[in-house]
């Protein structure tokens, strides 16, 4: 496990690198990803993955795969008290994101 940030001034600059990752700009940057890797924007997951993180040979890793095993635990990895009221409401976005893509996905919307 990494070392945290120990100065104000590292615990800002972390935070703006998480925050990054959060919200509208994460949705657009992991849409070129895939598309630009030949990967699915969504496939099911597999128990194993849910379980793990560990695809099962021949799963592939979508942008779903990544919304949920790293994207949503960003926001409590934070530690300035501004940087978490940003990310909830981006946080926010994402899972709606996500949670409507995989009913899209699955023909339930």
């Amino acid at each position: 496990m990494e070392k945290p940030p120990a100065t104000i001034e590292a615990k800002c600059l972390f935070d703006a690198d998480k925050l990054d990752v959060l919200g509208a700009i994460e949705v657009a940057r992991i849409t070129a990803y895939v598309v630009m890797a030949g990967t699915p924007h969504y496939e099911e997951l597999s128990k194993q993955f849910i379980e793990t993180g560990k695809e099962v040979p021949g799963e592939g890793h979508s942008a779903f795969h990544e919304y949920l095993f790293k994207l949503i635990k960003v926001k409590d990895r934070l530690f300035t008290k501004t940087a978490g009221k940003i990310a909830a409401q981006r946080h926010k976005f994402l899972v709606q994101y996500f949670e409507q893509l995989k009913a899209k996905m699955r023909g339930e919307k």
